[in-house]
């Protein structure tokens, strides 16, 4: 029996080659295993505690689905209205013991209030069913709630609840209201009754007294519509929701520079461009620009001036004087014939293309146009139509003096220059002391 082959071990020798194949298995498989050993297991390791610390570390949350029957009303959770209405889900709420109603205006619900419990990972429903009653007289507040102020204040937002309320029974014989304030555009100061409440929308006032309230809110660059909202409160636990729309102002008024330079018409640049002559209006965009000026003989050239046009000031008017180089000539014109310069009222003078005309004149013998600077000059007389230019050369110091007379050509009259003579100011001032001559106010 000894001598017989064991059917397990005792058969034929394996051959060299698989020996030797067997030898490379075995070191491949110690490989792996030590691989896994140090690399894998700790991974596996890490990840299992991960996910042990966001199970169990980690603190769940339940939701809350409340629907109403017919329509939509606002949600009420624990005294506090909240910006969800009936139909949308309310996420993210702790554990615990919870009270839920609804608010619907000339409403009642059914049943009036639900107390439950949100359990985490679950979301509860609650049902209503609103049941229509019958509409209470116009409220009229004579003494009280019209300065009232909220004794309790929450700001709420599109995905959190409003805390602000106790937690307790809304069944009281106190007024509990609440007015939620709400805009396109978050951050708008809140006024309540005409005072600046210190809180911006969206925000819920609550725990109010009954009356009535005027509700208003702004804010910088923008226009709110409407101005302002009237709410009346005037039953237990009512809530009231107020939306404005915020505009900017820059949509409503496009922005415009109007540019005019006085006494002279002058060239006006605009960031280097040449824009026209004064006065100017430009359909520009929110930004700064640089003004620059032309240049105008006889008068200082003004510096480059820069505007802005911003959001809270949209529209700029902008105004340039142009002030004119003082000087020590002076160009005197004179009627040499007559007491009066003429005998009705049209006449007047043109010097360097600026007009002065004195209705008054007939009692003046001439004008004294001062103050000019040394250079060329241009003169025009008008009368009835009939017109005479002289262009004039000024020294310093002296008076260029034109003598005219008016006469009469074939029942036409016409006017007529006698003499131009430069005469030094001293000497000039002295023969003419005595004359009833008036000096133009160029220069003020």
């Amino acid at each position: 029996m000894d001598d017989l082959p064991d059917p397990l071990f005792d058969l034929e020798p394996t051959p060299p080659f698989l020996e030797k194949n067997r030898s490379r298995l075995q070191l491949v498989f110690l490989i792996i295993f030590r691989f896994s050993l140090h690399f894998i297991l700790p991974i596996l390791v890490i990840a299992g505690v991960i996910y042990l610390v966001i199970e169990l570390g980690g603190e769940k949350t339940g939701c809350l689905l409340v629907t109403v029957e017919p329509d939509s009303a606002v949600v009420i959770l624990n005294g506090s209205a909240i910006l969800q209405r009936t139909g949308e889900l309310v996420e993210n709420l702790s554990p615990g013991s919870i009270m839920v109603s609804v608010y619907r205006q000339w409403f009642t619900p059914v049943p009036e209030e639900f107390f439950g419990e949100i359990v985490a990972g679950e979301t509860l429903r609650v049902h209503f069913t609103l049941t229509p009653k019958a509409r209470e007289p116009d409220f009229e507040p004579v003494n009280f709630g019209v300065n009232s102020q909220p004794k309790i204040v929450t700001s709420v937002s599109d995905n959190s609840l409003s805390s602000g309320r106790p937690k307790e029974s809304l069944r009281s014989n106190t007024i509990y209201c609440s007015i939620i304030v709400t805009s396109n555009v978050q951050g708008a100061e809140i006024w309540l009754n005409s005072k600046n409440s210190g809180l911006a929308t969206n925000t819920s006032f609550d725990s109010l007294d009954a009356g009535r309230y005027v509700i208003a809110v702004k804010r910088d660059g923008f226009k709110t519509e409407p101005d302002s909202q009237a709410v009346v409160l005037e039953w237990d636990y009512q809530i009231e929701i107020v939306y404005f729309d915020l505009k900017p102002i820059y949509e409503l008024v496009n922005p415009s520079l109007t540019v005019r330079t006085v006494p002279v018409s002058a060239e006006i640049s605009l960031d280097g461009e040449f824009m026209g002559e004064s006065e100017i209006t430009l359909d520009l965009n929110f930004g700064s620009y640089t003004l620059s000026f032309g240049s105008v003989k006889n008068f200082h050239t003004p510096g480059d001036m820069v505007v802005e046009l911003t959001r809270r000031n949209p529209v700029q008017t902008v105004t340039i004087e142009y002030n004119r180089v003082l000087g020590n000539s002076a160009i005197a014109v004179i009627n040499i014939l007559k007491e009066g310069l003429i005998e009705g009222d049209k006449f007047s003078f043109y010097l360097d293309g600026l007009e002065y005309f004195n209705p008054d004149h007939r009692k003046l013998r001439g004008y004294l146009f001062d103050n000019l600077p040394p250079g060329k000059h241009m003169i025009s007389f008008i009368y009835e139509g009939a017109k005479s230019v002289r262009e004039v050369e000024l020294e310093d110091g002296y008076v260029t003096n034109i003598d005219f007379i008016i006469e009469r050509v074939f029942n036409r009259k016409n006017i007529k220059l006698k003499s131009v003579e430069s005469i030094p100011r001293s000497e000039w001032m002295r023969a003419h002391a005595q004359m009833n001559i008036q000096s133009v106010p160029w220069v003020e």
